[in-house]
């Protein structure tokens, strides 16, 4: 078999229990060739115009994300062979994949440059492994392929997370690091920018301690926000309660102390964070220099 130089690092994690496997260990198995890190396939929407020429383009729509894995299978006798497909078929397994319980397979690739990138998985189609596909007497070369169960995109391994931390004053927020804002009497913490240089909207979940009352939590930049400042059903938060807003798509939730409590919302505009800069603004009443916002965020890629 010709040598192929390896520069990219493939790990597949399994749904039920998060165990890892190396699929480039160089002993057990290592990935020939792969296809699909690229940008996927998407869908555009557009209108003709009347009396004129072209088109009136709206947007586009990213499909399923499809990764190929070209495995050689090492082994030195054909019983170890076929213990490594029953643990590579075992790992795949397509049945131990459960959104609604949070358990997706996760295939990991660390690059070259250092750079590591992963998305939520399943495998994509039948892995028939002929033994077409067999080396001599105890080597094999499989072909398996993964799809999204999610989003169609790659995301960062490590999640990013901004705090920003109470005034001692009880009057505002102050930030982690120098950013254009001013802080009113009134509690407003006003535009700080949070930078998403990711390739497509990332989702945060918000972590607001209290002490605090009725927060507004806004994304200017894209004109939508998240309040709790219904009349009759005042959002009040003591010191030490946790005020947690996913505004993931496919995980929408907003808990207090972790229970939750949709209820409080007098505005649902649920947020995520553009590509580029981010306008936030956070009204909260009633803070003190135990109260903090919490960003947490990972940037979602459409290749690498």
């Amino acid at each position: 078999m010709p040598q192929v130089q390896q520069v990219e690092y493939f790990t597949y994690f399994r749904p039920d229990t998060g165990g890892g496997l190396d699929l480039n260990d160089g002993i057990n198995f290592r990935v020939l060739h792969h296809d699909g890190l690229g940008i996927s396939e998407f869908d555009h929407f557009s209108t003709g115009v009347p009396e004129l020429d072209g088109e009136y383009w709206h947007g586009l729509r990213y499909k399923v994300k499809v990764i190929t894995l070209d495995i050689h299978v090492k082994a030195t006798t054909f019983i170890e062979l076929e213990n490594k497909k029953r643990l590579l078929i075992d790992t795949f397994n397509p049945s131990l994949v459960n959104v609604r319980a949070g358990r997706v397979g996760i295939l990991r690739v660390q690059q070259a440059n250092g750079t590591s990138v992963q998305f939520q998985c399943v495998l994509h189609e039948q892995a028939t492994m002929p033994t077409a596909q067999h080396i001599g007497q105890a080597n094999a070369r499989y072909i398996f392929r993964f799809r999204s169960v999610k989003e169609p995109f790659l995301y960062e391994v490590e999640e990013q997370e901004i705090v920003y931390t109470g005034d001692s004053s009880g009057v505002g927020l102050s930030f982690p690091i120098s950013l254009p804002f001013r802080v009113g009497s009134s509690g407003i913490f006003q535009s700080p920018v949070l930078n998403n240089n990711g390739h497509v909207e990332t989702p945060v979940i918000i972590d607001l301690e209290g002490p605090a009352t009725s927060p507004i939590l806004e994304n200017v930049t894209l004109g939508r926000r998240l309040a709790f400042a219904r009349a009759g059903n005042t959002t009040t938060l003591t010191a030490g309660q946790h005020l947690v807003i996913n505004t993931d798509p496919f995980a929408e939730s907003v808990e207090i102390d972790g229970v939750s409590r949709w209820d409080k919302l007098s505005e649902a505009e649920f947020w995520q964070l553009a590509v580029g800069a981010n306008e936030l603004s956070f009204d909260i009443g009633g803070t003190s220099a135990a109260t903090r916002v919490t960003l947490t965020y990972q940037r979602r890629y459409l290749g690498a």
